[in-house]
């Protein structure tokens, strides 16, 4: 019962939610790529212009701020997730585990 209990458990837990928990971190990633690339767009503005372009440095800001903000709800999306499945997949190895207990211990009664 054991053996199979964690059979099942490796499967459900690292082939079918691995791609979440590796969204959590993947969106956090992209929302910061997205980051340095708009403040590298907003300082090539200010270099650029010689005196500051108000609209060329907000532009770059505002993209930089749009990519951060994308990838914290994707991450946050991802990570609460996970955390929900995972705690439904822990729920469920609990029954597995008193199920098997009481199979066994029906057996041991019926057998003495």
């Amino acid at each position: 019962m054991e053996e199979a209990t964690s059979l099942e458990l490796a499967y459900a837990c690292l082939a079918t939610w691995l791609v979440v928990s590796t969204c959590a971190s993947v969106g956090t990633l992209i929302g910061l790529i997205g980051t340095v690339f708009g403040m590298i767009r907003a300082f090539a503005a200010l270099a650029n212009a010689g005196a500051p372009d108000t609209a060329a440095l907000a532009t770059g800001i505002s993209e930089a701020l749009v990519n951060t903000a994308f990838g914290i709800i994707a991450s946050t999306l991802a990570i609460i997730s996970y955390n929900f499945f995972s705690n439904r997949i822990d729920g469920m190895t609990h029954s597995m585990d008193e199920a098997g207990y009481s199979i066994v211990s029906n057996f041991q009664a019926n057998a003495a």
